[in-house]
């Protein structure tokens, strides 16, 4: 992920964390012009080794039978809102980043009838209440934790929980953070579900840690 895996652990400062924009969507934008001009098409996955895992996951978890609704918050340049909408048939997904280049690509590059693409800031979003019965999140709290702005990681969340359905909504999060580090984070706000950790060992080259998959309720 963006930051320390250990959450700032020893011999990370919190300016070192900060020293990349990871806030700014101008840092972003320009990063994914650089992607394309660098590999066009191809894309980047933090994490790489969570995808299977959350469509797996979500299959074990059932009650998705007929699909669900479904945003994933700072999708970048990865396919997984791709492979949810294929996975699960019926079901209606949103990639959504606040980099609008990228949500154009991605667009152009993903385009069919499950998925929808908006740029949007998931620290103010302007979806409904209860709008989702899902909301996926790899590895973006934790670019939101490095941004300059301290009460961005507390918007978000709230936005994110405030997405969801009462009924069923969950909160899926893939995240470097520690489970004692993220805890503190989902406060009032969730109730864990499920907590895993996820190996980096085995899994893509670009991986760079170890990381925590979070399923969450809201409180």
């Amino acid at each position: 992920g963006p930051c320390s895996p250990r959450g700032g652990g020893a011999g990370v400062s919190g300016r070192a964390m900060k020293a990349v924009p990871y806030g700014s969507v101008e840092y972003w934008s320009s990063r994914y012009d650089d992607e394309e001009r660098d590999k066009p098409g191809g894309g980047f996955e933090w994490y790489p080794g969570a995808d299977d895992i959350v469509v797996d996951l979500l299959s074990k978890l059932g009650g998705y039978d007929d699909g669900f609704e479904a945003l994933e918050i700072g999708s970048g340049s990865s396919e997984l809102a791709a492979k949810l909408a294929a996975s699960f048939a019926g079901s209606h997904v949103i990639l959504s980043d606040f980099a609008e280049n990228v949500v154009h690509r991605m667009r152009e590059r993903l385009g069919g009838k499950d998925l929808e693409f908006h740029v949007v800031d998931c620290c103010r979003m302007a979806y409904r209440d209860g709008a989702f019965d899902l909301v996926v999140d790899k590895g973006t709290l934790d670019a939101v934790d490095c941004g300059d702005d301290d009460g961005a990681r507390t918007s978000c969340l709230a936005e994110v929980r405030r997405g969801l359905s009462v009924e069923k909504g969950i909160y899926v999060l893939v995240s470097c953070r520690e489970p004692s580090w993220r805890r503190r984070d989902f406060g009032e706000l969730f109730e864990e579900v499920l907590v895993e950790e996820i190996r980096a060992e085995g899994t893509a080259k670009s991986c760079p840690a170890d990381h925590f998959l979070y399923v969450l309720r809201r409180k």
